[in-house]
């Protein structure tokens, strides 16, 4: 009866002791899914599916003060804001600035870490044989040569006319033409006849005028091989802010920088990610990339033979939060693990881990 008795006790108290357990750790531990942006320092995914970077590790950080398990769902930034804003995650994270438009559809954390946005050029752009001779291909140029050409053929009929039958202009028209043609092209180009000169004081008038008009050609052609190679050098270099206005520039879809490059008068072209706006740079497709200081120093730091460099001081200054639903009840809790982070030198260890600041 004895041995019955305890049986049931244990039996019992079993029951209700274990889906306690459970419970309890279910609920210290539950999922959460976090929207992420694949942007480097901040959010990389690893070939084995994992992820690594400043915001994943300050995720991983909230959800061990927090109680709760990150579930990383990839987004491009767009897809990030509208998935939080429509509450299918529990909130998102990837260098994301804290602005007034998106306040308006979001909740935004206190900030824990200051940006601003910068610009990226290609800093290996010279004025090549290749780029010289397409400036060269101009209508222009075809003029000017063409000029020349029926100014040297004009001047050495004259020549012919007044000069055949003398010592150095042959009678018959073949080769007398052609001997006439090649002491006019002499004289246009300033190498003069050497020991030949004209015969007649007519055939001097000739060659003098000539002579003359050869050297208005040729100003007028180096002028414009100048204009050439000095416009070449200006549309290719880019050596601060004002030198965008009206310039192509690579933003990303949905980022400040977007609104910032129309600010400043820039003409922006946007693109999906960061990859692919570096990749219109090196293309030539852009003259700049405006994006996030932090990413193009990362960027520059990992790529030292790129060929690419930052111009300019800090455009705009950034300051970055985790976008929550509006009226998350994740709000709070957050802002207080942030707060307790940066008290306590958590945040301030992260930061100089990846970015070298405090």
């Amino acid at each position: 009866m004895g041995f019955l008795l305890r049986f049931l006790i244990i039996s019992t108290t079993g029951l209700f002791v274990l889906p306690a357990i459970t419970c309890t750790s279910f609920a210290e531990s539950p999922e959460l899914r976090v929207a992420v942006n694949e942007i480097e320092p901040f959010v990389k995914k690893q070939p084995d599916g994992t992820y690594s970077g400043f915001d994943i590790e300050l995720v991983k950080l909230l959800g061990k003060k927090l109680s709760f398990t990150p579930v990383f769902v990839t987004h491009d930034l767009r897809g990030l804001l509208d998935s939080v804003a429509s509450r299918k995650v529990g909130f998102g994270i990837a260098g994301l600035s804290i602005t007034a438009e998106r306040e308006e559809r979001l909740d935004f954390s206190q900030r824990y870490l200051d940006s601003g946005l910068g610009i990226l050029i290609r800093s290996n752009i010279e004025t090549s044989a290749r780029q010289f001779l397409s400036g060269l291909m101009t209508p222009t140029t075809f003029r000017l040569l063409a000029g020349f050409v029926l100014m040297t053929f004009f001047f050495g009929v004259l020549l012919y006319m007044v000069e055949r039958g003398q010592p150095e202009i042959n009678d018959k028209a073949f080769p007398g033409l052609f001997e006439a043609a090649w002491l006019t092209w002499a004289t246009a180009t300033t190498v003069g006849f050497g020991d030949k000169t004209p015969a007649t004081w007519r055939g001097r008038v000739v060659v003098s005028v000539a002579g003359f008009v050869g050297i208005a050609y040729f100003g007028l052609i180096a002028g414009h091989v100048a204009s050439i190679m000095t416009a070449e050098r200006l549309t290719s270099q880019v050596v601060s802010t004002s030198d965008l206005i009206g310039q192509s520039v690579a933003v990303v879809q949905g980022s400040t920088s977007e609104r910032i490059a129309r600010n400043l008068g820039m003409s922006g072209f946007a693109v999906k990610n960061f990859d692919e706006a570096v990749l219109n740079l090196e293309a030539g497709r852009v003259k700049a990339v405006l994006f996030d200081l932090p990413v193009l120093r990362n960027y520059l730091a990992s790529r030292p033979e790129s060929g690419l460099a930052l111009i300019g001081d800090p455009l705009v200054k950034e300051y970055y939060g985790i976008a929550l639903p509006d009226n998350s009840p994740w709000t709070e809790k957050v802002n207080l693990a942030l707060l307790s982070f940066e008290e306590d030198g958590t945040l301030e260890a992260l930061r100089g881990k990846y970015f070298g600041i405090e």
